[in-house]
């Protein structure tokens, strides 16, 4: 079945957007932090019913100097009254975001809202892709017990399939997978765009050019130390991927072995977060010969 999705700007030129897919009745709403504190305030808004039940994602990004694009930083929420919701954040001064993407469907129920939020968060957290924040409580989302099967393949065909596909569009990468899982009988997929790392000669890491991005491969290494000067956001890369058990620490020797091939943004991210030290991609990574 053919779908087609169509965002339209509400103003005619900056935004916000107004997200439909034909033969959906879930829709969306991205706009900016800024945008947001003004349209909440409009009650005659004619785009968007923000009193009704629905799930969003609030968003900040990590960037270095302003340029290189490393990881989002993305709080994940649902509500019976978007409105109401979001105005609480909107005063909450320690809610750090920029952008906002809703999602609302016609008579969906909040059994409904609760699965397809606790279904988000788990994709998220599997991509490990974003740092994930949940804000309706403290514990680990379980998904609702009294769906029945029939109203589960609903919430997944209607409404998750198209949230993942909405997401990208608008920015938001928090369920593009940063690893990419190789299959056993194929380990090499492509030989023709390789890069290698090395540090006093001694080669420690491979760099590949995939659809997906720059992916750097299982059982490279990284340096344990990191440089003074690193930077911020690679500082708390670095972190995630060990709280997430992307890198390990060897037993054997005082490095960090990448466990799953990784995907990155820029040579320059790779091997910052490998090497540990500010570091240009382009004159780190060498082809191999």
């Amino acid at each position: 079945m053919e779908m087609e999705i169509k965002v339209e700007l509400t103003d005619g030129e900056y935004g916000p957007k107004c997200i439909l897919i034909t033969g959906s009745s879930m829709h969306g709403f991205h706009c900016t932090k800024t945008q947001l504190k003004w349209l909440l305030k409009d009650t005659k808004y004619e785009h968007f019913d923000f009193h009704k039940p629905g799930v969003y994602l609030l968003k900040s990004d990590y960037i270095e100097d302003g340029k290189d694009y490393t990881k989002e930083k993305v709080y994940i929420g649902q509500s019976d009254n978007i409105a109401d919701r979001l105005n609480h954040h909107l005063l909450n001064k320690n809610m750090d975001f920029d952008e906002v993407i809703i999602f609302i469907g016609g008579d969906i129920k909040k059994t409904e809202i609760c699965y397809i939020e606790s279904r988000v968060i788990q994709m998220a957290k599997a991509a490990k892709n974003a740092k994930i924040i949940i804000l309706d409580n403290k514990n680990e989302q379980k998904l609702p017990e009294n769906l029945t099967n029939q109203e589960i393949k609903i919430m997944e065909n209607e409404y998750l399939d198209k949230i993942k596909l909405i997401l990208p569009i608008a920015g938001f990468n928090c369920l593009k997978s940063a690893i990419i899982k190789t299959p056993k009988n194929q380990l090499n997929l492509f030989p023709n765009a390789k890069y290698h790392l090395t540090i006093k000669s001694k080669l420690i890491a491979y760099l590949e050019e995939r659809p997906q991005g720059l992916v750097v491969l299982k059982n490279s290494y990284a340096k344990t130390k990191e440089g003074d000067a690193l930077g911020h956001c690679y500082r708390e890369l670095r972190k995630k991927y060990l709280d997430d058990g992307i890198l390990k620490k060897c037993e054997d020797i005082n490095f960090y072995r990448f466990t799953e091939d990784t995907i990155f943004n820029s040579t320059s991210a790779a091997a910052s977060v490998i090497l540990g030290v500010m570091t240009s991609g382009p004159k780190t990574w060498k082809k191999c010969k």
